[in-house]
């Protein structure tokens, strides 16, 4: 509530300021609480890419798609390297790819806030969320297959924070489904690391919803 008494203040006074024929640029940070998603060691359906994930070969990324076939872990998938809960040890010299979806539950309203994406991953990832590429690191452009390496090596051992836009643009009220496919940049690699999280940030409106305030009304 603090918050927004300091809001009404400010645009209060920026209507005294317009009454004065004054206008000025006014941009709102509203507070709200950090919503969890999809936590690190959650449960995740997982595909070792030995093969294509799916046919077509998006299927998998989409909400309908049937997983029921593909094998349960807890996030922290990889090996080579401690912080993994699903161990991967048959992937070196066999495999450079690993996909995982998890759906989760959205409540009505969708928050209006930052949603973000963690993830602290070795070599490469693309994200989708509900069938739409969200965010990609360490990979080619375009479409991969289960056969393409990660463009380059990234050592694992410090999530990144992606923001990844509004969280009304992005998710709907009920089951969404965030699916991640894992690269490494060779088979023959010591070490492999996939650990995603979703969340929102803690405000509603950060640096975006600017109004210009240039008559005594608001």
């Amino acid at each position: 509530m603090k918050s927004v008494a300091v809001q009404l203040v400010l645009i209060s006074v920026a209507v005294t300021l317009a009454a004065q024929g004054v206008g000025i640029a006014m941009t709102l940070e509203l507070d709200s609480n950090e919503v969890v998603f999809v936590n690190p060691g959650d449960t995740w359906r997982f595909f070792r890419g030995t093969q294509a994930p799916s046919e077509p070969a998006g299927a998998w990324t989409e909400q309908g798609f049937n997983d029921s076939g593909w094998e349960l872990g807890p996030g922290g998938f990889g090996y080579g390297d401690a912080g993994h809960a699903t161990a991967l040890g048959d992937m070196r010299d066999s495999y450079l790819t690993l996909y995982v979806r998890r759906g989760f539950s959205v409540p009505y309203p969708v928050p209006d806030q930052a949603l973000e994406l963690a993830i602290d991953y070795d070599d490469g990832f693309i994200a989708y969320l509900n069938g739409k590429e969200v965010a990609r690191r360490q990979m080619p452009a375009g479409s991969a297959t289960y056969q393409t390496a990660a463009a380059a090596s990234h050592e694992a051992g410090t999530a990144e924070s992606i923001v990844l836009g509004r969280a009304r643009d992005l998710l709907v009220a009920g089951v969404n489904v965030l699916a991640i496919e894992g690269h490494n940049n060779s088979k023959t690699s010591s070490d492999f690391m996939l650990i995603p999280a979703l969340r929102t940030q803690g405000d509603a409106m950060r640096n975006e919803d600017t109004w210009i305030v240039d008559t005594n009304t608001v």
